[in-house]
């Protein structure tokens, strides 16, 4: 096969696997069981293809080996969920296996899948069958055992073997068997094998899907609260040392990649302590944290749970900073930055939900005045915490995540908000502002002038171990660059941790911890 028709061939098969995942994607969410209910397997998959395909098609390499590869990188850096980084490894050591070879044959795409199956069971730490590690075990090794003649004769038999363990799937896992449905991700990954197969012209028998077009029954969950998942850039003797220690702080482990950066899946009780604790083996990246119970169907779970025994209540002006405060378990109050909300708006949440203390995050000084007119027309217990910026209210929400008395929960929270110091640079007109912790400390028609007088501004006691911020659209990628750079120059013992606020009236947020 010549280079270019295999590349093209590859590529074909990946669209083709992307766009059946996406026919599919609801019928895998609700095959999703296991290990928790969370109903987002396909949507997790989904993301973890698309990281893939956009990093292929960015890759102008001339060989196929080295187009997988690109493949396996896109995946592991846009993995989301279990299932989603588990498939990111499979494709991980799939590329490995094919990587001697610039035009891999039937013999080496065969030991780049035992690769794959192998390196993702590897990355799991406790392996439990039934599930989609089982079903590339079964398809590696059924084409190992009998190896095809062709092309197409190797892929109708991965398609097949991979299809047969599925049907297979509740007869190893009591979980699936009491709910009457297969394993979602092994699920997620038949489908993007018939979708490549058939995008590359070739007939099937499918998986008969039809069997499991209901929602499965009821199930229960009562693990961890957490879903963290994050990038960490360290060297493989580290790695193998955070592997050890963050393996023990929570359940559905899974440590990807074979070099830096390495993808991690964990749920914990402690997220924050997870992130901690990683960020003393390396550089951590794109950091997701989502509170499980979100995440489950309602009727497992139900909105006064033990999270809203303190209620936060978080202002946000920008989508990206909402999420980011959702995902952390707070309720967001969103406002367009200029018009000061109401009472009125505040008070809906406290009415809606049942708590025992509320905590308000302004994160605005806009917004305080108008919290602490708040705190004092309920008789319920409300505490403001007056942040002045997203990101004294980011790091108080990581105090939130530990479970405790009102007190000490809120306590803790105050000390962490204000335990970063704010910077933020605002313009007027042509000229930019720099504020630190409040007060205006520079202006300049240059912004790079005014981030460095804030930068000196800010970190005077030079203890500051982490410097964080939040871009508005207006920052463009070039200036992003740029200011990077001049943070590097002056404070090069700082790890650095950029975010996409999409805040308006503030061109950024900075934070030194």
């Amino acid at each position: 096969m010549h280079e270019e028709e295999g590349i093209e061939k590859v590529k074909i098969f990946a669209n083709g696997a992307l766009s059946e995942l996406e026919k599919r994607v609801s019928q895998v969410n609700d095959l999703n069981i296991f290990p928790v209910p969370d109903g987002d397997t396909g949507t997790n998959l989904c993301f973890t293809m698309r990281g893939a395909i956009q990093e292929m098609e960015n890759d102008h390499s001339s060989s196929v080996s080295e187009v997988v590869e690109a493949a396996a990188k896109g995946a592991l850096a846009s993995s989301r969920g279990n299932s989603g980084v588990i498939f990111a490894q499979f494709l991980d050591g799939l590329a490995q296996g094919i990587k001697s070879s610039q035009d891999p044959g039937i013999r080496e795409v065969i030991k780049g899948l035992n690769v794959g199956a192998q390196k993702a069971r590897e990355a799991v730490e406790k392996p439990v069958e039934g599930t989609i590690l089982t079903v590339m075990d079964d398809m590696a090794r059924g084409v190992a055992e009998k190896p095809p003649s062709s092309g197409k004769e190797m892929l109708l038999r991965v398609h097949g073997l991979a299809r047969d363990s599925l049907r297979n799937s509740p007869k190893l896992l009591e979980a699936l068997a009491k709910s009457g449905v297969v394993d979602a991700g092994a699920a997620g990954l038949v489908a993007g094998i018939e979708g490549g197969i058939k995008a590359l012209g070739l007939e099937i028998k499918p998986f008969e899907w039809e069997k499991y077009l209901e929602k499965p029954k009821e199930v229960s969950y009562t693990g961890p609260k957490w879903d963290v998942q994050f990038s960490l850039a360290c060297s493989p003797e580290d790695a193998n040392g955070a592997k050890k220690i963050l393996s023990a702080m929570g359940e559905s482990f899974v440590f990807a990649g074979h070099e830096q950066p390495f993808r991690i899946h964990i749920h914990s009780d402690y997220p924050n302590r997870v992130v901690r604790a990683a960020r003393s083996w390396g550089q951590i990246s794109g950091l997701h944290i989502e509170a499980l119970e979100n995440q489950v169907r309602e009727v497992i779970w139900d909105r006064t749970f033990v999270k809203y025994r303190i209620l936060a209540i978080s202002c946000c002006d920008a989508l990206s900073l909402s999420r980011m405060f959702e995902e952390a378990g707070s309720y967001v109050m969103a406002w367009d930055g200029v018009n000061v909300p109401q009472e009125e708006d505040f008070l809906e949440p406290i009415k809606e939900v049942d708590f025992e203390a509320a905590a308000i995050l302004p994160n605005s000084p806009k917004l305080i005045g108008v919290a602490e007119s708040v705190s004092r027309m309920t008789k319920d217990r409300i505490e403001v915490i007056p942040t002045v910026s997203p990101l004294q209210g980011l790091s108080a929400m990581e105090e939130y995540l530990h479970l405790g008395e009102p007190d000490d929960v809120i306590k803790n929270m105050r000390e962490s908000a204000f335990s970063i110091k704010i910077g933020v640079i605002e313009k007027e007109g042509e000229t930019y502002l720099g504020l630190a912790r409040n007060e205006k400390v520079c202006a300049s028609k240059d912004i790079k002038e005014v981030f460095s007088s804030l930068l000196e501004a800010l970190s005077e006691e030079g203890e500051e171990e982490t410097i964080t911020f939040l871009v508005s659209p207006e920052t463009q990628p070039s200036m992003r660059e740029e200011l990077e750079r001049l943070a590097m120059e002056k404070l090069p013992h700082c790890e650095q941790e950029w975010y996409e606020g999409g805040q308006f009236g503030s061109i950024l947020h900075i934070g030194l911890q």
